[in-house]
């Protein structure tokens, strides 16, 4: 969320594509603040969305239980990937987003009777859904205004 929360921005690659020189009127230092207008500009008018770490999980269980475990991996974002069946059990591949996944073993057992089990390991980011960054920049609002009427209406950088 960077420029959205003040935190940490990741800019991986910043292109000089075109630009003039002058044997009078450039220097090194007129090409660095041409190159930081543009990279202010960028935080200011840019689009931003958050990232958030999207994880593979892979649910072996027993055919009797493959519809309700993928009904609670749809629950929580899930997209199924690849389904495989073989001697009355199935597998499962799904990503899903990591916040989702809190939870999910205790969930799991309940469904299939503690006959199920998963693992999951990192896959990629991608960009959060629209209500789930919301909600985080609501409480990132909620908590700076808890901080300046703590510090008596100071605003706390």
């Amino acid at each position: 969320m960077g420029s959205l929360v003040r935190n940490q921005r990741d800019l991986r690659l910043f292109w000089w594509c075109a630009g003039d020189h002058h044997i009078v009127d450039s220097n090194d230092i007129s090409f660095f603040l041409a190159a930081q207008g543009a990279i202010k500009q960028v935080y200011e008018y840019g689009s931003w969305y958050l990232l958030e770490p999207i994880m593979c999980v892979e649910v072996t269980a027993p055919q009797d239980f493959q519809g309700s475990v993928l009904s609670s991996l749809s629950k929580r974002h899930g997209v199924i990937v690849s389904t495989d069946a073989s001697e009355g059990w199935f597998t499962v591949v799904a990503e899903v987003p990591l916040n989702s996944m809190f939870g999910y073993s205790t969930e799991l057992r309940s469904l299939t009777q503690g006959k199920g089990e998963f693992s999951m390991e990192y896959s990629r980011y991608s960009p959060a859904l629209p209500e789930v960054q919301q909600q985080l920049l609501n409480e990132y609002r909620a908590e700076q205004e808890a901080a300046v009427a703590a510090a008596g209406g100071k605003k706390k950088r």
